[in-house]
């Protein structure tokens, strides 16, 4: 039924379309305890959505057997467009909630339910964060990471005629990309 209330037993729901339809982005006049509610819940969904998003990201990895690395650094997922969107979304549920109350637009439960799911959001959100600052390296980026250091301090001391011939012997036996990433070919061909 469009634009009207369903009815399941004696209690009319709204669908997220008929809450947003009664002033989700602008504070409907006259609506009940429970339609502020519904309205919360779907705003705070989208957070939700973008928190799940940052979940899925910190798990992805590339590579194969040993050589797997995580796609996005714990900088990278630090600092995503997600975690943006979250702050700016819940900025403006934020700036909503407060002035409908403000202009008695907004019922104590619907004011409750705000505040509910923002002390949610901000518990998940810190919870997510912590998992990206604790994600263990694979295996991988652990030796990886040491190796790619050695081999830098190697380059760093090497004469350039030396660095060159072993960039070129490099691309001639075909290395796999994790071995050329760790030697640095790219920048050693760049020359």
């Amino acid at each position: 039924m469009r634009g009207g209330s369903n009815m399941r037993g004696d209690v009319p729901l709204r669908t997220v379309l008929d809450v947003f339809k009664l002033g989700a982005f602008g504070g409907g006049e006259g609506m009940s305890g429970r339609d502020d509610v519904e309205m919360f819940k779907a705003k705070f969904r989208n957070v939700d959505n973008h928190i799940e998003y940052i979940r899925i990201k910190m798990t992805q990895k590339t590579g194969f057997l040993i050589f797997k690395t995580h796609v996005y650094t714990q900088d990278e997922l630090l600092r995503s467009e997600h975690h943006g969107m979250i702050y700016a979304i819940t900025e403006k549920i934020g700036d909503d909630a407060d002035n409908w109350y403000k202009a008695g637009k907004l019922s104590n439960a619907g004011r409750d339910a705000y505040y509910a799911h923002r002390e949610r959001v901000e518990q998940d959100l810190h919870s997510v964060n912590k998992e990206i600052m604790q994600r263990e390296a694979t295996w991988w980026e652990k030796v990886g990471g040491v190796l790619t250091q050695f081999v830098g301090l190697i380059k760093h001391n090497m004469p350039d005629l030396v660095r060159h011939a072993l960039a070129r012997a490099a691309v001639i036996l075909g290395l796999p990309a994790p071995l050329r990433k760790i030697i640095g070919l790219p920048l050693l061909t760049d020359g």
